[in-house]
């Protein structure tokens, strides 16, 4: 128990007396009661599960020193604007996805030109809250290869109705370590 108190101050970066602090507020609003394990056992909502993607993808791009800023309304192609200071500009669309399903993104982001300065972030931000967010980095181009290579029908021959999207197997190649 030692060893592992001790392996946890370490990556948290944390004194001793601070540590066992947190530990102990930690464990005291846990033990509060059937509420709190409702809490942390309720189903998440898709806007959560893109929110968290979004704030994933911005986090781990400043914590590596990039200058990161969100979009606000109504942007279809674009999440975020980064940089690195003094550095060239580019862009990032974000998809967040709880398991390994289809998703959707709107079609414009396929029917441009390949934007060199654009990227989409897919990340599985899984529905077990103890296992560790995945992300899959695809350029622009990339992404717009894998987008021709969806099927446009479906298995009895009828036309899928908005098709704009990609599947798990089209994105789990680009797996990335940020």
């Amino acid at each position: 128990m030692k060893g592992e108190e001790n392996e946890n101050m370490r990556l948290c970066g944390t004194d001793p007396f601070t540590f066992r602090r947190l530990r102990l507020h930690h464990t005291k609003s846990l033990t509060l009661g059937a509420g709190v394990n409702n809490i942390l056992n309720m189903k998440r909502a898709r806007q959560h599960t893109a929110s968290a993607a979004v704030l994933a993808v911005g986090s781990e791009l400043s914590r590596r020193g990039y200058d990161v800023t969100f979009t606000l309304g109504n942007t279809r192609k674009v999440d975020m604007m980064c940089s690195v200071p003094d550095g060239k500009a580019f862009k990032i669309q974000v998809k967040g996805i709880s398991d390994r399903y289809s998703f959707f993104i709107d079609k414009s982001f396929f029917e441009t030109h390949p934007d060199e300065d654009l990227f989409l972030v897919v990340v599985l931000v899984p529905i077990n809250n103890d296992s560790p967010l995945r992300f899959f980095l695809l350029p622009h181009v990339d992404a717009i290869c894998e987008f021709k290579k969806m099927p446009t029908r479906k298995r009895d021959g009828r036309l899928y109705e908005n098709g704009s999207g990609l599947n798990w197997g089209s994105v789990k190649s680009y797996e990335s370590v940020f």
